[in-house]
């Protein structure tokens, strides 16, 4: 064994790293109770290490302390991310240099997201040692892509300069620790390792200052990891992480999550899931918000992989921006925040990238917090539907023709229209004088492809500051 000292941040910590091959120096795992919970997983953890006191600073998303489904940034509101599900190999672009670090296009990556509003990227830490990077090996943080030598200082460094850009550009780093296959120490159903640990707290304590901040186990975790190693994994992360934020975990095509249920370590559910049709997408996420006994889903929702530039991968077909963006406009409405297989940003479309940010824009000016999918309440064209069954709609369509929502209570309402394609924005007031359905007729500069939020007011209209009042008017 090697001890390697690491600098995170402004504390040096001490990183067992084994010789190659990898070897698993065995510790106590967590799982002597019966009854395994967060909580417990916490205090036994905290016994062993110096665990720090949650803290709260300006600017950072968390799970939505109203409602575990969404995230909110400082607990206000909720946080909707449509974002880019590539380049996976983000941070390992370019060519590699004597110290470790890349020259490569990360900032231009970063300024093209910036510039549509796209607010979230997908990349990954550990890429090598049965990853997609097997063949070549190198992708990883550690000096030499030697896992004995420790983690390189110099590639950190570098990491936390583009998460930082990132984050001044509110866009959202969705940090996988390992690739689908890969691992590192051990192997899948030996527990985890005290390298494995001590790898999670170093990289915890490097990044966990960054704001807009996923963390993710692995994605495709079956490949490598157990549903109990998920778990402790996870626990660890919450552990060394007292700023909170949001830890997930991705899984091969499907959509069951009932081995997460009830026993709070995760905060999300990253989807995979492929089909042909955008309302199989809308379908399957409605379907998990009641999969849970109590008939509420406790997870955050995001489709992480599905469609996209590779979509002929999944026997999908030739890839069509077009029939993307009704997937994107499917998942979230859904309630589900989207990420886009195969969006590498450099090659991406200028239309694309608007497309994808004109969804974060919409869905980040409503608060979601009580809003949940119900397609029933459909009237007309209108093909999905988010509801806080009481005050608040949100409704969808690609088709032509007069929209409606069913059960909308007597009373006056704010309409806020916009255009998926364009992202033209209208504002309108409307009575209903009757409960019943409320027909919906779209403003002449709206398009085909509509989005619009009905919002109960008090007898004076006060527009949210977020509204772009483009037209205004009353309906009776």
């Amino acid at each position: 064994m090697i001890s390697t000292a690491i600098l995170t941040g402004s504390l040096v910590y001490s990183l067992q790293l084994s010789n190659s091959p990898p070897t698993c120096t065995r510790i106590d795992n967590i799982t002597v109770k019966e009854e395994l919970n967060l909580q417990s997983r916490l205090e036994s953890i905290c016994q062993k290490y110096s665990c720090p006191e949650t803290v709260t600073t300006p600017g950072r998303l968390v799970v939505n302390p109203l409602n575990q489904q969404y995230f909110s940034v400082n607990g206000q509101g909720t946080h909707f991310m449509a974002g880019a599900g590539d380049p996976e190999n983000f941070l390992y672009r370019g060519l590699k240099q004597n110290n470790g670090t890349r020259k490569g296009d990360q900032l231009e990556i970063i300024s093209r997201l910036s510039q549509f509003g796209v607010n979230g990227i997908y990349f990954q830490v550990v890429r090598s040692h049965g990853g997609d990077d097997r063949a070549k090996g190198d992708n990883n943080p550690f000096i030499n892509s030697d896992i004995s030598l420790g983690l390189n200082a110099d590639v950190l460094d570098q990491w936390d300069t583009w998460m930082t850009r990132l984050d001044e550009n509110h866009i959202v780093s969705y940090v996988f620790f390992y690739d689908d296959g890969a691992r590192v120490w051990g192997k899948k159903g030996d527990g985890l390792c005290l390298e494995d640990v001590e790898f999670i707290r170093s990289i915890v304590d490097r990044f966990k200052h960054t704001k807009n901040l996923v963390w993710v186990v692995a994605e495709e975790f079956e490949e490598a990891f157990t549903v109990e190693e998920v778990k402790q994994f996870a626990a660890y992360i919450k552990a060394f992480d007292e700023y909170a934020h949001p830890v997930s975990v991705h899984r091969l095509n499907g959509s069951s999550f009932d081995e997460f249920l009830d026993t709070g370590e995760l905060d999300q559910y990253a989807v995979q899931f492929t089909s042909d049709k955008s309302e199989s997408f809308n379908r399957i996420l409605n379907e998990l918000w009641s999969t849970s006994k109590d008939s509420t889903f406790p997870f955050n929702l995001n489709l992480a992989e599905g469609h996209g530039s590779e979509a002929d991968t999944f026997g999908l077909g030739d890839y069509q921006a077009d029939k993307a963006r009704l997937y994107n406009w499917a998942i979230a409405m859904a309630g589900s925040n989207v990420m886009v297989l195969g969006m590498d940003v450099i090659n991406t479309s200028d239309a694309e990238l608007k497309e994808l940010g004109l969804i974060a824009k919409f869905m980040n000016q409503i608060d979601l917090t009580h809003l949940s999918p119900d397609n029933s309440l459909a009237a007309g064209v209108t093909q999905y539907v988010l509801s806080n069954h009481d005050s608040q709609h949100v409704a969808y369509t690609n088709k032509p023709g007069e929209m409606g929502i069913r059960s909308v209570v007597k009373g006056r309402y704010q309409l806020l229209w916009f255009d998926t394609i364009t992202g033209r924005q209208v504002v309108e007031v409307v009575a209903v004088s009757e409960s019943g359905v409320l027909s919906l007729q779209r403003p002449d500069i709206i398009g085909q492809e509509v989005v619009v939020r009905i919002k109960k007011i008090n007898d004076q209209l006060a527009s949210s500051p977020d509204d772009e009042l483009l037209n205004s008017g009353t309906k009776n």
